[in-house]
């Protein structure tokens, strides 16, 4: 039942959730961040900005729409970012729990930098980013890097489903 009423979505309604996915997924880092005062580390930075990528496709394709109406094209594109923030988030819970050693951008506090980089953050007097790997902040258990597999799984499986109910018969 809730296989068919997926595949009933209109491509622009389809759009249209996927722009408030991602515009909400943008804003709550945001809040996070900015009113919860947690920095994101890099990892957490790449994830924000596939969930911009998610809106910034999804609103060009609105705008297209009148001229260039693809809809699998689109949920295509939706599905590649998708699985790219989901693999992202993957791989950090994957490193948080110690399963898998995460990149050394991703340490923290430890990484050398050049001279013009030291300059520079001592001229802004920019913080160094926090790990990967340091849980600091959860929702119900689970850190924002596996909130970020679990919702983008979601839409890649609700996108494949719609995807597969509405293919042309050839």
């Amino acid at each position: 039942m809730l296989l068919n009423w997926m595949g009933r979505f209109k491509p622009r309604t389809v759009i249209y959730l996927t722009l408030i996915l991602g515009v909400g997924l943008t804003a709550s880092s945001f809040y996070i961040e900015h009113v919860l005062h947690q920095q994101p580390c890099p990892m957490c930075l790449w994830q924000r900005y596939s969930h911009m990528a998610l809106w910034a496709v999804a609103l060009v394709a609105l705008l297209l729409w009148p001229y260039f109406p693809k809809p699998r094209l689109y949920a295509v594109m939706f599905l590649l970012v998708g699985l790219y923030s989901g693999g992202v988030g993957l791989y950090q819970g994957a490193g948080q729990q110690g399963w898998v050693e995460l990149p050394q951008s991703c340490v923290g506090g430890e990484v050398e930098l050049l001279d013009s980089d030291q300059l520079f953050l001592a001229l802004t007097n920019v913080p160094k980013p926090p790990s990967c790997k340091d849980i600091d902040f959860e929702i119900f258990g689970l850190t924002l890097a596996w909130w970020n597999f679990i919702v983008m799984l979601v839409m890649v499986a609700c996108l494949t489903i719609w995807l597969n109910k509405n293919r042309r018969k050839r």
